[in-house]
This record gives C-alpha cells, structure tokens and sequence, in this order.
C-alpha cells in the first residue's frame, strides 16, 4: 500500500495540534492494510498481550465510556480535587511508569498547582534520606502490583515504617494495599490490564488533576483520545507514517535520539524512551521465532543542552542516528535553535567523500523528523502522548511482538528478591 502520494521528502501533515514533518517519500510503503486492523483490534479491546492474557486497556481512561473506567474517573478525580485544595506537601512514592509521566507533567504544570510535589523512586537512601515528613503531608504510592520493591522499601524509609494517615495507595492489587496499612478508602482502584508505561490516562497520573483540576485533565484526555481516532485511519495515519520511518532507518541505525527544545518538556525522552525500549526491546515475536534488527536503542535530552554535549556525534561522528526534535512554535530563541539544528542535518557542509580535504567541516547527514506543536497545553500534550505510544504499537506490529510485556524486567526483580535472601 503506498501511503505517500505525489509527495517530496520530508512531507508535511497536520493534525490536530501538532505538525509533523516526516523523513519519508513516495517511496515509502506498508506491504498491506493488516497493521492499521491490527491497530483497530487493540484500540476496541482485543487481546493483545498473549503471554500474560490482556487487553491494552489504557484506551479505556480515553474513552471513558465502560463502567469500570467511569468509576475510576471519577474517584481520581474527586481524590485530585481533594488534595488540590488541602495546598499539602506531596510526597509521590513510584518508578518507571508510575514516576516518568507524572514528574513530566509537574514539570510542565507546577506553576499552576498550590501543591508542592516531591518524587521518590528509591532503592538508594541518599534519595531521601534528608526529607522529613509530617502527619499534615500526603503521600502517594503507585505500584499496579503493590508489591515494587523500592517504592515500598523508600515509603517505609521516608515515613518511619508507619503509615501516614494521609497515605493514598493507586494500585489494582487492593488486598496488598490494605495488607500493608492504607485504609480502604483512600485506595484508588487501576485496571490490572493497563501497562505501567501506559498508565499516563489512568489514576497514576493523579498529579496531574491535581496541578489544573477537572477541566485540565480531561482535555489530556480528549486529546489523546483524538489523536487515536487518527491513528485508526487507513490513509492519513503520522502513528503509521513515524513507524514506517523508524523500520526502514532501522535497516542502517540502531539508535534513536529525542530531541525536545522545550525546557517544560525537557524530560520526555525518558517517556519515549520506556514506551519504545521496554515495548520493543523484544527477539522473539508472536509465534516465538527469531526478530532481528528490531530494537532501537533511544536517548535524548533538552535540545539546547544536548547541543554541547552530543551534537558533535550527530554532526561529523560515524554513526548513522534517527533523530527526533520536538518543539512548541514560538518565536523564542529556543524554537529557532532547533529550526538552525534540523537544517544543519539536513545539508551537511560537504560530501563525505571529501571530509580528509577539510576535516572542520560537517558532514553527516542525518535522517530527521520535526514534531511542532501549536502549544503546550493539555490537550496539546494528550495528542504528543498518544502519538508516540501508537507509533510504538505500529512498530512492534511491523515485527509481529508483544508491545505490552516485559520479562526481561520481571527477571531483575525476581533475581533482586534473591540476593535479599
């Protein structure tokens, strides 16, 4: 199926909030029409995960319109507009899933909030071994399985090995929450078939109501869920269109770089990089054969930054990198920086051929693609958020895996849990 039509390098689309500017031409092609179905089919509920028996469930807090995530809705909610107007310390108790979006989310929206906000992942003590907490705090835990070992582990450390009366658990193993001390009422109940790195749209991201409230958090809502009616489409699909891009760069480079040139966004690399490393860090696909050259190892950072420190690589180095430069249009330094950035990859100063000529001048070339959004707001940063975990489904349906497992992950704990016997 060809999915560019009469169209030049680097085309151009448009959809809702955000432009994207792709590294793909006419020549750029899907084989056939199976991996937008196959998208459909885990957007309406299918089951997906085969090796631990699940559905993507995340759509659910998208769509908002089974009863189950109805109810966690609202609970979230109301438990967000209760601490937004206690103007508490909060401490958030989690890792991975359950920290990457919701610190990225208070970098974006802290001045919005009354509440300060203090993160802890654990397992090192010199994370927190200065902080000090009072019966008039609140602490939060997120762990889906109640059972993480450094959220616990960090919890008990910061509190004194007793639970906070104002101690909030988000978590779908109810009975180890309870078990551990949180009382009943103060456990916000997440769907056990939403996948840590997914949970963005669910009760994990509680940080997030509580900074802009009600109305803030469901236009995150409405504009991630936008963004996946567009990615369902056949023909004008950026999720489809970005992954197309990502396979066939991977045939000659094995890494990505996320580049954001905002600083309120400077950390969503992280985000990109769990969403794509730990759903696509697979060897075996569906059928338990054998995938090579599938991975892409991602890094990034906060582009002006990252321009003294590894920029030299992406400009004259051997490697050969899929970059990503993300931005809010603006008319600030910042904004330009990146537009100055993508031209210097895109027209090297000299042909490589002749680098021994003149070592000082710039040769790579590198394959680019722009993301520009008209701005930061939720619902701007809901499409973002969508965009990238679809692109990363329509990678791992390329190579026929399972975007929604990790054991590689579940091996380190399990081995961890035996060097602390």
């Amino acid at each position: 199926m060809s999915i560019l039509k009469n169209s030049n390098k680097f085309k151009k689309g448009k959809f809702e909030n955000i432009e994207i500017e792709f590294n793909l031409d006419e020549n750029s092609t899907s084989d056939d029409n199976s991996l937008v179905k196959k998208f459909n089919e885990i957007y309406d509920g299918s089951l997906c995960n085969f090796t631990e028996n699940k559905a993507a469930s995340h759509f659910n807090y998208k769509k908002r319109t089974e009863e189950e995530f109805l109810e966690h809705h609202a609970e979230l909610l109301n438990f967000a507009e209760d601490i937004r107007n206690s103007e508490a310390n909060v401490y958030f108790f989690g890792i991975g899933g359950s920290n990457i979006a919701p610190k990225i989310f208070y970098d974006l929206y802290k001045d919005k909030g009354n509440n300060k906000f203090h993160f802890i992942t654990g397992s090192d003590p010199e994370e927190f071994e200065s902080i000090k907490v009072s019966d008039s705090d609140i602490a939060v835990i997120a762990s889906k399985s109640f059972s993480t070992l450094e959220t616990l582990d960090s919890y008990d450390r910061v509190c004194g090995k007793r639970v906070l009366k104002n101690t909030f658990a988000i978590t779908s193993n109810i009975s180890a929450a309870t078990n551990f001390g949180i009382p009943k009422n103060n456990i916000l109940k997440l769907n056990n078939d939403t996948g840590g790195r997914f949970s963005a749209w669910s009760p994990v991201n509680i940080v997030l109501p509580i900074l802009i409230g009600k109305e803030g958090f469901n236009s995150f809502l409405d504009g991630g869920l936008k963004m996946d009616k567009i990615c369902l489409d056949n023909e004008n699909n950026p999720a489809l269109f970005l992954s197309i891009s990502d396979v066939l760069i991977r045939k000659s480079s094995n890494s990505i770089v996320v580049l954001n040139y905002d600083f309120k966004l400077r950390n969503f690399f992280e985000f990109a990089q769990q969403i794509e490393m730990e759903s696509n860090g697979k060897s075996f696909n569906i059928n338990n054969e054998l995938v090579k050259n599938n991975t892409y190892l991602l890094f990034g950072g906060y582009g002006p930054k990252c321009q003294h420190s590894f920029f030299q690589s992406l400009f004259q180095g051997s490697e050969h990198i899929n970059t990503y430069f993300i931005a809010e249009k603006t008319d600030n330094l910042n904004y330009k920086q990146m537009k100055a950035q993508v031209h210097s990859l895109r027209n090297p100063e000299i042909e490589i051929s002749n680098n021994v000529e003149n070592p000082h001048l710039s040769t790579r070339k590198q394959p680019v693609t722009v993301v520009e959004l008209d701005d930061l707001t939720p619902c701007s940063i809901g499409q973002l958020f969508s965009l990238w975990e679809n692109k990363s489904i329509f990678n791992s349906l390329h190579y026929s895996t399972n975007a929604f497992d990790q054991f590689g992950v579940e091996l380190g704990k399990k081995n961890t849990k035996k060097f602390l016997q």
